[in-house]
Protein backbone atom coordinates (compact mmCIF):
# COMPACT_ATOMS: atom_id res chain seq x y z
CA UNK A 1 0.00 0.00 0.00
CA UNK A 2 1.07 3.80 -0.90
CA UNK A 3 1.08 5.36 2.71
CA UNK A 4 0.56 9.34 2.99
CA UNK A 5 1.94 11.27 6.33
CA UNK A 6 -0.27 14.46 7.27
CA UNK A 7 1.42 16.19 10.39
CA UNK A 8 -1.58 18.10 11.98
CA UNK A 9 -0.59 21.31 12.87
CA UNK A 10 -2.65 23.65 15.06
CA UNK A 11 -3.02 27.01 13.18
CA UNK A 12 -2.80 30.67 14.05
CA UNK A 13 -4.33 33.99 13.88
CA UNK A 14 -2.09 35.99 12.14
CA UNK A 15 -1.28 39.46 14.44
CA UNK A 16 -2.12 42.17 12.19
CA UNK A 17 -5.86 40.15 11.76
CA UNK A 18 -5.76 40.13 15.35
CA UNK A 19 -5.15 43.43 15.52
CA UNK A 20 -8.04 44.88 12.59
CA UNK A 21 -10.33 42.93 15.07
CA UNK A 22 -10.09 44.20 18.48
CA UNK A 23 -13.60 43.68 19.56
CA UNK A 24 -13.65 40.67 18.02
CA UNK A 25 -10.82 38.91 19.78
CA UNK A 26 -11.43 40.80 23.31
CA UNK A 27 -14.21 38.95 23.12
CA UNK A 28 -12.65 35.31 22.75
CA UNK A 29 -10.65 36.86 25.77
CA UNK A 30 -13.60 37.69 28.02
CA UNK A 31 -14.71 34.06 26.84
CA UNK A 32 -12.29 32.52 27.66
CA UNK A 33 -11.70 34.18 30.86
CA UNK A 34 -15.06 33.01 31.75
CA UNK A 35 -14.18 29.54 30.89
CA UNK A 36 -10.34 29.12 32.65
CA UNK A 37 -11.57 30.40 36.41
CA UNK A 38 -14.67 27.78 36.04
CA UNK A 39 -12.16 25.26 34.71
CA UNK A 40 -9.08 26.25 36.87
CA UNK A 41 -11.40 25.29 40.07
CA UNK A 42 -12.41 21.49 39.16
CA UNK A 43 -10.87 19.10 40.91
CA UNK A 44 -8.67 16.70 38.13
CA UNK A 45 -8.89 12.85 38.06
CA UNK A 46 -4.99 11.72 38.68
CA UNK A 47 -5.21 9.80 35.43
CA UNK A 48 -6.54 12.90 33.54
CA UNK A 49 -4.58 12.56 30.59
CA UNK A 50 -3.36 16.39 30.14
CA UNK A 51 -2.25 16.91 33.58
CA UNK A 52 -0.22 13.26 33.28
CA UNK A 53 1.44 14.48 30.29
CA UNK A 54 2.50 17.50 31.93
CA UNK A 55 4.13 15.78 34.70
CA UNK A 56 5.90 13.41 32.87
CA UNK A 57 7.54 15.98 31.21
CA UNK A 58 8.14 17.62 34.51
CA UNK A 59 9.97 14.38 35.96
CA UNK A 60 11.76 14.16 32.42
CA UNK A 61 13.41 17.65 33.02
CA UNK A 62 14.14 17.18 36.33
CA UNK A 63 16.46 14.05 35.58
CA UNK A 64 17.91 15.65 32.42
CA UNK A 65 18.75 19.11 33.98
CA UNK A 66 18.19 18.05 37.89
CA UNK A 67 16.31 21.20 38.22
CA UNK A 68 15.80 21.68 42.05
CA UNK A 69 12.96 24.57 41.53
CA UNK A 70 10.78 23.42 38.96
CA UNK A 71 6.72 23.92 38.38
CA UNK A 72 4.23 23.96 36.03
CA UNK A 73 2.21 27.16 35.19
CA UNK A 74 -1.22 27.29 33.20
CA UNK A 75 -1.79 29.79 30.72
CA UNK A 76 -5.37 29.00 30.95
CA UNK A 77 -7.74 26.14 32.19
CA UNK A 78 -5.78 24.19 34.61
CA UNK A 79 -4.37 25.52 38.09
CA UNK A 80 -1.88 26.07 39.03
CA UNK A 81 -1.53 29.68 36.98
CA UNK A 82 1.28 31.07 35.84
CA UNK A 83 1.25 33.10 38.50
CA UNK A 84 1.43 30.76 41.39
CA UNK A 85 4.63 28.66 40.03
CA UNK A 86 6.48 31.46 40.18
CA UNK A 87 5.56 32.48 43.63
CA UNK A 88 5.75 28.78 45.12
CA UNK A 89 9.11 28.63 43.51
CA UNK A 90 9.68 32.52 44.90
CA UNK A 91 8.89 30.82 48.36
CA UNK A 92 11.56 28.57 48.11
CA UNK A 93 13.87 31.06 48.43
CA UNK A 94 14.47 31.24 44.41
CA UNK A 95 15.27 35.27 43.04
CA UNK A 96 15.89 34.18 39.52
CA UNK A 97 13.79 32.48 37.12
CA UNK A 98 13.49 31.16 33.98
CA UNK A 99 10.39 30.83 32.10
CA UNK A 100 9.94 28.42 29.53
CA UNK A 101 7.36 27.01 27.56
CA UNK A 102 5.98 23.63 27.32
CA UNK A 103 6.06 21.22 23.80
CA UNK A 104 2.56 22.53 23.50
CA UNK A 105 3.58 26.54 22.98
CA UNK A 106 7.03 25.90 22.48
CA UNK A 107 6.45 27.57 18.26
CA UNK A 108 6.60 31.27 17.75
CA UNK A 109 3.03 31.72 17.71
CA UNK A 110 0.30 34.40 19.23
CA UNK A 111 0.18 32.49 22.40
CA UNK A 112 4.00 32.32 22.83
CA UNK A 113 4.81 35.87 21.34
CA UNK A 114 1.58 37.95 22.58
CA UNK A 115 -0.45 36.36 25.56
CA UNK A 116 2.17 34.85 27.56
CA UNK A 117 4.62 38.79 27.84
CA UNK A 118 1.82 40.64 29.41
CA UNK A 119 1.05 37.98 32.16
CA UNK A 120 4.84 37.83 32.81
CA UNK A 121 5.07 41.47 32.92
CA UNK A 122 1.91 41.70 35.67
CA UNK A 123 3.93 39.13 37.43
CA UNK A 124 7.23 41.08 37.82
CA UNK A 125 5.33 44.51 38.84
CA UNK A 126 3.91 42.61 41.73
CA UNK A 127 7.08 41.07 42.25
CA UNK A 128 10.39 43.86 41.86
CA UNK A 129 12.31 41.47 43.81
CA UNK A 130 12.58 38.40 41.53
CA UNK A 131 14.51 38.55 38.13
CA UNK A 132 12.29 36.91 35.82
CA UNK A 133 13.89 35.60 32.46
CA UNK A 134 11.46 34.57 29.43
CA UNK A 135 13.48 32.11 27.47
CA UNK A 136 12.72 33.04 23.77
CA UNK A 137 9.96 30.79 22.35
CA UNK A 138 10.95 28.82 19.32
CA UNK A 139 14.31 27.46 17.76
CA UNK A 140 15.76 23.91 17.82
CA UNK A 141 13.76 23.31 14.50
CA UNK A 142 16.58 20.81 14.01
CA UNK A 143 15.56 19.27 16.95
CA UNK A 144 12.08 19.26 16.68
CA UNK A 145 11.90 17.25 13.52
CA UNK A 146 13.98 14.38 15.25
CA UNK A 147 10.97 14.53 17.71
CA UNK A 148 8.70 14.45 14.94
CA UNK A 149 10.36 11.67 12.86
CA UNK A 150 10.95 9.26 15.67
CA UNK A 151 6.98 9.59 16.25
CA UNK A 152 6.26 8.90 12.22
CA UNK A 153 8.46 6.14 12.02
CA UNK A 154 7.03 4.91 15.18
CA UNK A 155 3.57 4.84 13.72
CA UNK A 156 4.79 3.32 10.33
CA UNK A 157 6.40 0.63 12.36
CA UNK A 158 9.71 1.18 11.66
CA UNK A 159 13.17 1.34 13.34
CA UNK A 160 13.57 4.57 15.81
CA UNK A 161 16.27 5.06 18.29
CA UNK A 162 16.46 6.37 21.64
CA UNK A 163 17.56 9.63 23.33
CA UNK A 164 20.85 9.75 24.83
CA UNK A 165 20.45 11.97 27.90
CA UNK A 166 23.24 14.64 27.89
CA UNK A 167 23.05 15.45 31.53
CA UNK A 168 22.79 19.23 32.79
CA UNK A 169 23.35 20.31 35.88
CA UNK A 170 20.81 24.22 36.11
CA UNK A 171 22.30 26.34 39.42
CA UNK A 172 20.60 26.23 42.39
CA UNK A 173 19.86 29.72 42.47
CA UNK A 174 17.68 29.12 39.52
CA UNK A 175 13.95 27.94 39.26
CA UNK A 176 12.58 26.90 36.13
CA UNK A 177 8.60 27.55 35.37
CA UNK A 178 7.42 25.29 32.67
CA UNK A 179 4.66 27.02 30.77
CA UNK A 180 1.98 24.87 29.78
CA UNK A 181 -1.72 26.04 27.84
CA UNK A 182 -3.28 24.53 30.03
CA UNK A 183 -6.50 22.16 29.30
CA UNK A 184 -10.10 21.61 30.10
CA UNK A 185 -11.53 18.35 31.63
CA UNK A 186 -12.71 15.96 28.81
CA UNK A 187 -16.46 15.68 30.68
CA UNK A 188 -16.25 19.35 30.27
CA UNK A 189 -16.57 19.48 26.32
CA UNK A 190 -20.08 18.42 26.67
CA UNK A 191 -21.40 21.80 28.33
CA UNK A 192 -23.16 23.93 26.35
CA UNK A 193 -20.53 26.89 26.80
CA UNK A 194 -17.40 24.93 24.91
CA UNK A 195 -19.89 24.31 22.35
CA UNK A 196 -20.83 27.84 21.46
CA UNK A 197 -17.12 28.18 21.73
CA UNK A 198 -16.55 25.82 19.15
CA UNK A 199 -19.13 27.36 16.82
CA UNK A 200 -17.27 30.47 16.99
CA UNK A 201 -13.98 29.44 16.45
CA UNK A 202 -15.40 27.27 12.99
CA UNK A 203 -16.80 30.68 12.47
CA UNK A 204 -13.73 32.76 13.03
CA UNK A 205 -11.68 30.13 11.17
CA UNK A 206 -13.11 30.25 7.89
CA UNK A 207 -12.86 33.89 8.00
CA UNK A 208 -9.13 34.36 8.33
CA UNK A 209 -7.91 31.23 6.71
CA UNK A 210 -7.07 32.99 3.47
CA UNK A 211 -5.38 36.06 4.74
CA UNK A 212 -1.77 37.21 3.50
CA UNK A 213 1.00 35.79 6.03
CA UNK A 214 4.61 36.36 6.28
CA UNK A 215 7.02 35.54 9.10
CA UNK A 216 6.32 39.20 10.80
CA UNK A 217 2.58 38.25 10.93
CA UNK A 218 2.41 33.93 11.29
CA UNK A 219 5.88 33.12 12.36
CA UNK A 220 3.88 29.70 13.43
CA UNK A 221 3.39 29.43 9.47
CA UNK A 222 6.97 30.29 8.97
CA UNK A 223 8.62 27.93 11.29
CA UNK A 224 6.31 24.91 10.42
CA UNK A 225 7.59 25.71 6.74
CA UNK A 226 10.97 25.43 7.68
CA UNK A 227 10.12 22.24 10.20
CA UNK A 228 8.32 20.82 7.28
CA UNK A 229 11.75 20.68 5.47
CA UNK A 230 13.57 19.42 7.99
CA UNK A 231 11.01 16.32 8.46
CA UNK A 232 11.37 15.65 5.26
CA UNK A 233 14.94 15.13 4.91
CA UNK A 234 15.55 13.50 8.02
CA UNK A 235 12.59 11.09 7.47
CA UNK A 236 12.59 10.46 3.47
CA UNK A 237 9.30 10.60 3.32
CA UNK A 238 7.95 10.43 0.05
CA UNK A 239 4.15 11.99 0.45
CA UNK A 240 3.98 14.11 3.42
CA UNK A 241 2.13 17.28 4.00
CA UNK A 242 0.94 19.62 6.79
CA UNK A 243 -2.69 20.07 7.52
CA UNK A 244 -4.00 23.36 10.08
CA UNK A 245 -6.77 21.76 12.22
CA UNK A 246 -7.66 26.06 12.24
CA UNK A 247 -7.46 29.27 11.68
CA UNK A 248 -5.01 28.58 9.07
CA UNK A 249 -4.18 27.07 5.25
CA UNK A 250 -3.50 24.30 3.98
CA UNK A 251 -6.55 22.48 5.71
CA UNK A 252 -6.80 19.02 6.75
CA UNK A 253 -8.85 18.08 3.77
CA UNK A 254 -6.18 20.24 1.28
CA UNK A 255 -3.65 18.54 3.48
CA UNK A 256 -5.26 15.00 2.27
CA UNK A 257 -6.27 16.18 -1.04
CA UNK A 258 -2.39 16.78 -1.82
CA UNK A 259 -1.74 12.69 -0.80
CA UNK A 260 -4.18 11.28 -2.28
CA UNK A 261 -3.42 12.69 -5.73
CA UNK A 262 -0.05 11.48 -5.40
CA UNK A 263 -1.36 8.08 -5.02
CA UNK A 264 -1.59 7.35 -1.19
CA UNK A 265 -4.40 4.60 -0.42
CA UNK A 266 -3.60 4.54 3.45
CA UNK A 267 -3.11 7.81 5.38
CA UNK A 268 -1.48 8.52 8.69
CA UNK A 269 -2.48 11.24 10.52
CA UNK A 270 0.23 12.69 13.11
CA UNK A 271 -0.38 15.29 15.97
CA UNK A 272 2.21 17.89 15.15
CA UNK A 273 4.16 20.34 17.43
CA UNK A 274 1.35 21.84 19.57
CA UNK A 275 -0.40 18.14 19.90
CA UNK A 276 2.47 15.92 21.16
CA UNK A 277 0.93 15.78 24.37
CA UNK A 278 -2.83 13.93 25.28
CA UNK A 279 -5.23 16.76 25.32
CA UNK A 280 -8.82 18.02 24.15
CA UNK A 281 -7.37 18.66 20.79
CA UNK A 282 -5.64 15.93 20.14
CA UNK A 283 -7.75 13.29 21.70
CA UNK A 284 -11.57 14.83 20.69
CA UNK A 285 -10.81 17.68 17.56
CA UNK A 286 -8.49 15.51 15.81
CA UNK A 287 -10.28 12.52 15.40
CA UNK A 288 -13.85 14.37 14.65
CA UNK A 289 -11.70 16.11 11.55
CA UNK A 290 -10.37 12.83 10.57
CA UNK A 291 -13.84 10.95 10.85
CA UNK A 292 -15.09 13.95 8.41
CA UNK A 293 -12.45 13.18 6.02
CA UNK A 294 -12.91 9.43 6.10
CA UNK A 295 -17.15 9.94 5.31
CA UNK A 296 -15.91 12.07 1.87
CA UNK A 297 -12.95 9.09 1.00
CA UNK A 298 -14.74 5.28 2.73
CA UNK A 299 -12.32 3.71 0.61
CA UNK A 300 -9.42 5.00 2.08
CA UNK A 301 -7.63 3.24 4.79
CA UNK A 302 -7.17 6.55 7.73
CA UNK A 303 -5.50 6.16 10.67
CA UNK A 304 -4.98 8.35 13.84
CA UNK A 305 -1.16 8.11 15.91
CA UNK A 306 -2.81 9.25 19.23
CA UNK A 307 -0.52 11.01 21.32
CA UNK A 308 2.64 8.90 23.34
CA UNK A 309 4.42 11.34 25.02
CA UNK A 310 6.58 8.59 26.61
CA UNK A 311 8.02 7.75 23.13
CA UNK A 312 9.67 11.37 22.66
CA UNK A 313 9.71 12.51 26.59
CA UNK A 314 13.32 12.52 27.11
CA UNK A 315 13.65 14.30 23.60
CA UNK A 316 11.70 17.09 24.85
CA UNK A 317 13.15 17.60 27.86
CA UNK A 318 16.28 17.35 26.45
CA UNK A 319 15.34 20.45 24.03
CA UNK A 320 13.74 22.22 27.06
CA UNK A 321 16.79 22.00 29.31
CA UNK A 322 18.98 22.87 26.63
CA UNK A 323 17.16 26.32 26.30
CA UNK A 324 17.32 26.95 29.52
CA UNK A 325 20.77 26.19 29.90
CA UNK A 326 21.53 29.01 26.73
CA UNK A 327 19.31 31.74 28.67
CA UNK A 328 22.00 31.14 31.92
CA UNK A 329 24.77 31.09 29.75
CA UNK A 330 23.64 33.74 27.49
CA UNK A 331 24.23 32.16 24.48
CA UNK A 332 21.90 32.32 21.22
CA UNK A 333 19.67 30.12 19.87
Amino acid sequence: MSTGIIMVQHGDFPFDFKKKNKDMFKFIKRMLEEVSQETRQIARDPDDPYNSDMQRIKDSLQQCGNIKHLEVGYMEFSSPTITEAVEKIAREGVKRIILVNSPGIFMRSSHSLLDIPPILEQIQSTHPDLELTYAPPGGFLDEIADVMVKRINNALDESISNCQIKSVQIPEEYGVVLIAHGDVPLSYLEKQDMNRAEEQVEKWSEMVRQWPRDEDNDPLSHDTLALEKFIKEKGGYSNFEIGNLEFASPTLKEALDKVLKRGADKVIFIGGTGFMDRSSHSLVDIPEAIEKLQKLHPFVEMTYQKPDIELVCTELAQIITSKVEKVILGKPF
